[in-house]
């Protein structure tokens, strides 16, 4: 599991977070599995309160994928919330935010 939090014009929160499900293949008794990425996007405040629902997508590349891509388009517009993220080397280089202390 890995998660990303993003800032929203209007002030909450974004949080991505994904998971590879591992699932057994149709007709195969004890063969390989399929991996399947899924995406759960929630609205949070600063403390990470869910605001909302999860919306989940499936996702067709890896976690690391999905991460490192939103987290540099985030970065490019100052949304980033990197405090909070799992798997900080997916971070954009020398990119560097943090929640406010509440």
């Amino acid at each position: 599991m890995a998660l990303t939090l993003v800032k929203t014009e209007e002030g909450p929160l974004l949080k991505f977070v994904t998971e590879e499900v591992h699932e057994e293949r149709k007709g195969s008794v004890a063969g390989p599995k399929e991996v399947h990425c899924y995406a759960k996007i929630t609205i949070t405040n600063e403390k990470l309160e869910d605001l909302s629902q999860p919306t989940v997508y499936e996702i067709f590349v890896t976690q690391e994928e999905f991460h490192t891509d939103l987290r540099i388009k985030s970065a490019e517009q100052d949304k980033l919330v990197t405090s909070h993220s799992t798997d900080p080397e997916w971070n954009p280089e020398g990119y560097s935010k943090n929640l406010p202390d509440v």
